[in-house]
């Protein structure tokens, strides 16, 4: 958001819509806590949601080979047909 002073200079104002609000910081403005975690802010439900999604499709890519006889036998494929799919 923007906001302007007296003196017509514009400023941003940081805040996010957060309930918790911003994180403290100390006199060199160096905060003093790291949220990990949180998924309270725009920008790190995006990272979270990322690297899950990540992790689900690498999961799933990898966990077919395994089920591949299994799939063989119930479907009844043949080895080309297993190659070409």
């Amino acid at each position: 958001m923007v906001e302007f002073d007296e003196s017509g200079t514009m400023r941003r104002r940081r805040t996010c819509g957060c309930a918790s609000g911003p994180p403290e910081i100390d006199s060199n403005y160096k905060a003093l806590e790291l949220r990990v975690l949180s998924c309270q802010r725009p920008h790190s439900r995006a990272f979270h949601c990322s690297w899950i999604s990540f992790f689900v499709s690498f999961f799933v890519w990898f966990s077919v080979v395994p089920l591949l006889p299994y799939m063989q036998a119930s479907l009844g494929l043949s080895n080309n047909d297993l190659w070409i799919s």
